[in-house]
């Protein structure tokens, strides 16, 4: 794992098999919302939206139509907007 990535990323968590990890990889924009899910290997978790996905069935598909729905974009709009303690003043 590079030094920074976020514990339980899967864009370069070496524990997801290498075959996963590559098509993971070319999803846009996961390496901030997708990890491992407390659930086990047949799931993901979205930070985002605060839910676990189950992607034993078409895993890709699974995480591009999570990423494409409502649920998930609003949330993700709503957290680009919050401003962090790093951008107050001081």
């Amino acid at each position: 794992m590079t030094s920074d990535a976020k514990p339980g990323c899967f864009s370069s968590d070496t524990s997801v098999p290498a075959k996963k990890r590559k098509y993971l990889q070319k999803i846009p924009d996961i390496s901030g919302w997708l990890f491992k899910s407390t659930k086990g290997e047949r799931y993901a978790y979205c930070k985002a939206c605060m839910c676990d996905l189950a992607v034993s069935a078409a895993g890709k598909v699974d995480i591009e139509k999570h990423s494409k729905g409502s649920k998930h974009l609003t949330s993700i709009t709503s957290l680009s907007k919050q401003r962090t303690l790093l951008d107050m003043p001081s």
